[in-house]
């Protein structure tokens, strides 16, 4: 007997809508024809009037799953991004992502998307290799608490079974402005084109991916984006002569967790 066709994810909840990433990528995917159900935990100020838009708390796990029943994919944006104390990455970063990425299985979604960050692996070095066995070495309490979503979205995959992609994003903008973004650059058309790339019937299984541009300058395992088709077009290189270097002499030069990147506190030296 032949496999069954690859069933097409169309129907898409993407959460934290209203935030930054959310307000290019809810627009894209409803022009490539997908049905997207927009949630955030706020009403957003001009709301995309094709999109389904859903206010809700991620954290209450029981209305969290009556929203996102009848949906083929999740695509978890929201976290607190600038959270760098404890107390502020535990609801939206912690409780959050185990509600989401927990009830995405236990639903039976078929496909599974987690924006991760590269501040997971803060502390290497701009010229390392970046591949999907890149050793965790965060850079924060923001980065320990994506680590810890990247290993729930794991544990999701290995349980309930859905395709699960988590994407390492790199600093997204519409065009890079420092030294260190000729690796971490990502621009939010090749943002939207990794997503898209996820969301293609072919892409399966668990992958942990990179999420920067075609950039010359970064050392990325180009195999993993060529396994699920994703092929960027932009290119920090393009704007070098526009990038500074406003970390240089400081702790952070040279890492990819740049401003995130604290000194250490020497012993005995108070809070």
């Amino acid at each position: 007997m032949s496999a069954l066709p690859a069933k097409p994810c169309r129907r898409v909840l993407v959460t934290g809508a209203s935030g930054r990433i959310g307000r290019f990528l809810v627009p894209a995917l409803i022009d490539a024809s997908y049905e997207v159900s927009a949630l955030d935990i706020v009403a957003p100020q001009q709301p995309d009037p094709r999109a389904r838009s859903l206010v809700a708390d991620m954290t209450n796990r029981e209305e969290f799953r009556r929203l996102l029943v009848g949906h083929d994919a999740v695509i978890h944006l929201a976290a607190n991004p600038l959270a760098q104390e404890w107390s502020e990455v535990e609801p939206a970063n912690i409780t959050g992502a185990v509600s989401v990425l927990e009830t995405a299985g236990e639903l039976g979604l078929d496909k599974v998307i987690f924006a991760s960050s590269i501040h997971v692996c803060g502390y290497a070095t701009l010229g390392d290799h970046f591949h999907a066995n890149t050793p965790v070495r965060p850079d924060g309490p923001y980065g320990v608490s994506k680590a810890f979503g990247e290993a729930v979205a794991r544990y999701v995959h290995e349980r309930f079974g859905p395709s699960v992609f988590v994407l390492r994003i790199g600093t997204c903008r519409a065009r890079p402005l420092t030294i260190r973004e000729r690796t971490t650059w990502i621009s939010p058309a090749d943002l939207v084109r990794l997503v898209r790339a996820c969301l293609s019937p072919t892409a399966k299984g668990y992958r942990m991916l990179w999420a920067f541009s075609a950039n010359r300058h970064a050392h990325v395992d180009r195999s993993e984006w060529g396994a699920i088709g994703y092929q960027p077009s932009d290119d920090a290189e393009n704007y070098l002569d526009e990038l500074t270097d406003p970390e240089s002499g400081t702790v952070a030069e040279g890492r990819i967790g740049g401003r995130f990147i604290k000194a250490a506190r020497k012993q005995g030296e108070d809070s």
